[in-house]
C-alpha cells in the first residue's frame, strides 16, 4: 500500500510538472496569447523543404503590416534555440520565422551536392525562406522591413546570405554602370532603386561568427550589419589575435573600417557604439558580451543587444524597454516539463508490468551480495569508480576525435547515407569504448572473486528466456511510444518543445526513424554495460545512498571535464589548448551528463521491480537514442 500511495504522489508531481512546464513554455513563447504560432513547411529545390515556424504577432494584419525577421540556429541544433530572438523581437510587434537549417530539425536534408559546401551554399535555408516571404501573399508583413539573423553556423550562414543578395545588386549596379545601359556611365535613380530591389535584406544581426579580417571584403555588405560575438566563445581561439577580446581583434576592425573613409580608420572598436548610418546602409555595431559560444542563446545582454540593433533599423514597439525578457522563462519551464516526463519513465513501466502480458517478464529480484566490509573490498570498490573517473577525464577526447577516421565524411560536415550525425557519432564512439572498459572490469570481477563467491547468472540479472526478451522489448518499445506520444501532443497542442539547455525531446520526421535503427546497437552497448554494473557489482548491500554513489560514480569524469574546461576558460580566455579542435564535442558532455545520471536510475528502477537489467537496458536505449538524434543534424545524401 505504501508503494502504491508513493507511485501514485510521483505521478501527480510528473503530472503536474508537465503541465504547468508545457503550458507556462507555450504561454512564454506565446507572449501570453499574443502572438500566434504557425508551423509551415517551405518547398525547395528538388523536393525538398525548409520547417519553420512563424511568430506572428496580433498587431500585424494587412492594416499594420510588421516588419519581419529570419532567424537560423547554430550546426546540430534546431529553430527551437532562437526562440530568446523570436519572443523578444515578436512580443514587440515583430513577425519572426525561426527555420530548422537544411539538413536539421524538421527540415529535410540537402539535395543539391554531398559536399561540405552544399548546406551554406543554400544560405542553410535562408535563401528559399526569404524568396517565399518575397513572393509570398502575407500581407501582414512589410517586405520592405526584412532583417536576417543566426548563431554559429547560422551566423555563417547570414553573411553567406548578406553576400549572395548583395553580390546580385552588385553586378547589378556594374551592369547600370556600362555605357551601353539605359544611363550609359552614370547609374540613373531608377538603376540604382531596380539593384536595391534585388537585394531584400535590409538588416543582419551575426550571432558568434565573425567575418573576414579584410576590409576589401564587404563590397557587397550594402545593409546595417551588427556583430554578436560572445567574449568566451568556446571557438576563440581561431580569431587573428587567438582570444574573444573583440576591441582590437582585426575580424571587427575590418568589419567597422570597411565602411570608413581611410582618413577615419579606427585602431580600436568602441563596444555598442553605431559606426556609419542606417540612411545609406553603413551602420556597424560591434557588441562582445561576457558570454559563451554555447550559452550566447540564454544570455540577457545578447537578447539586449539584438532587440536594440533591430529597433534601430526597423520601426518596431519600443514601450517594452530592450533590458525587458521573458524568453529565460521559457526554458525554465521546458524543463520543468521535461523533468516530469523523465519521471513519467519508471511509472510507465511499472503500470505496464501489471498488465498479464507484460508481469510475465518479471522475477525474483536478486539480493545484494557485494559487501564491503574488508578494506580489500573498500579498496576495490572505490578504486573501480577512480579507474572509470580518470579513463573518462583523459580518454575521452582522444576517443570522440576518432570520428574523424571512422565517420570522415560526415565529421567534414559532407553528406553520407548512415551515421549522418557529428555530435551523435562522437558519443556512439565514446559510448561504445567506455562499455568495453566497464565490462573489462565486470569481466575481471567476475572471474577472479564473483565466481568464486557462487555468483549465477540469476545474480547478474542476465538470466531471460526468449518471450522474455521478446516482452521487455515490447515493453520498453510501448514506453518509447507513450512518451513521444505525449512530447507530439504537446508539440502540435501546445506548439513548444521540451528543452533544457541542449536536452530536448521534441518531434521528429519519419527519416529519423531510421536513423535511430541505425545507431541503438552502438548505445544499446553502454545501456547494457551499464545497467550490468549499476546492478551487481555496484549494488553494495545495505550501503546508505547507492543509487546517488553509483550516479555521481557515471558521471564524475563528465563533470570533471566540464568543470576543468570551462574554468579553464574563464581563467586563461581561451579553450584549454589539447581540446581545443574538440571544443563542441566537449561541450556535449554537458548535456551527456544528464543524459547519463537519468539512465543510471531507470536502470536501477527497472532492475527492482523486474529482476532483470534487460527492460531499464531497453528503455533507456530508445529513448535515449531518439532524444539525440530527433535534436541534431541529419546529413544524409539523397542521391
Amino acid at each position: 500500500a505504501s508503494d502504491v500511495y508513493k507511485r501514485q504522489v510521483w505521478l501527480c508531481v510528473a503530472i503536474a510538472f508537465l503541465l504547468i512546464g508545457s503550458i507556462g513554455a507555450s504561454l512564454v513563447r506565446t507572449s501570453g496569447n499574443t502572438v500566434q504560432l504557425i508551423d509551415t513547411y517551405i518547398p525547395d529545390v528538388e523536393g525538398t523543404f525548409i520547417h519553420a515556424t512563424i511568430f506572428k504577432p496580433k498587431t500585424a494584419t494587412a492594416e499594420n503590416p510588421a516588419p519581419v525577421v529570419v532567424t537560423c540556429h547554430g550546426y546540430s541544433d534546431s529553430g527551437e534555440k532562437q526562440d530568446f530572438a523570436a519572443i523578444e523581437l515578436s512580443r514587440r510587434g515583430v513577425v519572426v520565422v525561426e527555420m530548422d537549417a537544411k539538413s536539421h530539425g524538421l527540415s529535410s536534408t540537402s539535395s543539391i551536392d554531398s559536399s561540405p559546401a552544399s548546406t551554406f551554399g543554400e544560405g542553410c535555408g535562408f535563401f528559399t525562406v526569404i524568396d517565399f516571404l518575397m513572393e509570398s501573399h502575407l500581407d501582414y508583413i512589410d517586405k520592405s522591413q526584412l532583417g536576417i539573423t543566426g548563431h554559429s553556423m547560422g551566423g555563417l550562414a547570414t553573411m553567406a546570405t548578406i553576400e549572395h543578395y548583395g553580390a546580385m545588386q552588385t553586378a547589378a549596379l556594374e551592369a547600370a554602370s556600362l555605357p551601353d545601359s539605359d544611363g550609359g556611365s552614370s547609374v540613373t535613380e531608377n538603376e540604382l532603386e531596380n539593384a536595391r530591389a534585388l537585394n531584400p535584406v535590409k538588416a543582419a544581426f551575426i550571432q558568434s561568427a565573425l567575418p573576414s579580417s579584410n576590409p576589401e571584403d564587404y563590397g557587397n555588405y550594402y545593409i546595417p550589419v551588427a556583430l554578436n560575438y560572445t567574449y568566451y566563445d568556446e571557438g576563440n581561439y581561431t580569431t587573428a589575435n587567438g582570444n574573444g577580446d573583440l576591441k582590437t581583434a582585426p575580424e571587427a576592425l575590418a568589419f567597422v573600417n570597411s565602411i570608413l573613409p581611410e582618413e577615419s580608420q579606427i585602431a580600436t572598436v568602441e563596444l555598442g557604439k553605431t559606426y556609419g548610418s542606417i540612411e545609406d546602409g553603413t551602420l556597424r555595431v560591434v557588441y562582445n558580451p561576457p558570454s559563451l559560444h554555447t550559452c550566447e542563446y540564454l544570455t540577457p545582454e545578447c537578447a539586449t543587444n539584438l532587440v536594440n540593433f533591430f529597433s534601430m533599423c526597423f520601426d518596431i514597439d519600443t514601450s517594452i524597454s530592450a533590458t525587458n525578457h521573458t524568453f529565460l522563462y521559457r526554458f525554465l519551464f521546458s524543463a520543468i516539463a521535461l523533468l516530469g516526463l523523465a519521471i513519467l519513465i519508471p511509472l510507465l513501466v511499472i503500470a505496464l508490468l501489471k498488465t498479464e502480458f507484460f508481469s510475465k517478464i518479471v522475477v525474483t529480484t536478486p539480493e545484494a551480495k557485494v559487501t564491503l566490509n574488508s578494506k580489500k573490498d573498500k579498496l576495490i570498490f572505490w578504486g573501480c569508480w577512480a579507474l572509470i573517473t580518470a579513463i573518462t577525464v583523459f580518454l575521452l577526447v582522444p576517443i570522440i576525435r576518432l570520428d574523424a577516421k571512422i565517420f570522415p565524411v560526415v565529421a567534414n560536415m559532407g553528406y553520407a547515407k548512415l551515421y549522418t550525425s557529428i555530435n551523435v557519432n562522437s558519443f556512439a564512439i565514446w559510448d561504445v569504448f567506455i562499455a568495453l572498459v566497464i565490462l573489462i572490469i565486470f569481466l575481471v570481477l567476475y572471474f577472479t572473486k564473483l565466481k568464486k563467491d557462487g555468483w549465477t547468472i540469476n545474480d547478474l540479472g542476465l538470466k531471460i528466456s526468449g518471450k522474455q526478451i521478446t516482452r521487455s522489448i515490447l515493453l520498453a518499445l510501448s514506453v518509447g511510444c507513450i512518451y513521444y506520444v505525449i512530447v507530439f501532443a504537446i508539440y502540435y497542442i501546445l506548439k513548444v518543445d521540451l528543452r533544457a539547455w541542449a536536452i530536448s525531446a521534441k518531434p521528429f520526421n519519419p527519416d529519423k526513424i531510421s536513423m535511430w535503427i541505425q545507431y541503438l546497437p552502438w548505445f544499446f552497448v553502454y545501456m547494457f554495460a551499464q545497467a550490468l554494473a549499476t546492478n551487481t557489482i555496484n549494488r553494495v548491500k545495505g550501503q546508505k545512498h547507492n543509487l546517488l554513489i553509483n550516479v555521481l560514480g557515471n558521471i564524475a569524469g563528465l563533470v570533471i571535464i566540464a568543470v576543468f574546461a570551462y574554468t579553464y576558460l574563464f581563467t586563461v580566455g581561451v579553450t584549454f589548448p589539447a581540446w581545443q579542435t574538440a571544443w563542441d564535442r566537449v561541450m556535449q558532455v554537458i548535456p551527456f551528463t544528464f543524459y547519463t545520471a537519468a539512465s543510471v536510475i531507470i536502470t536501477r528502477k527497472c532492475f527492482e521491480k523486474t529482476g532483470t537489467i534487460w527492460v531499464g537496458t531497453f528503455v533507456n536505449t530508445f529513448i535515449i537514442t531518439m532524444m539525440l538524434v530527433a535534436n541534431t543534424s541529419m546529413f544524409l545524401t539523397l542521391h
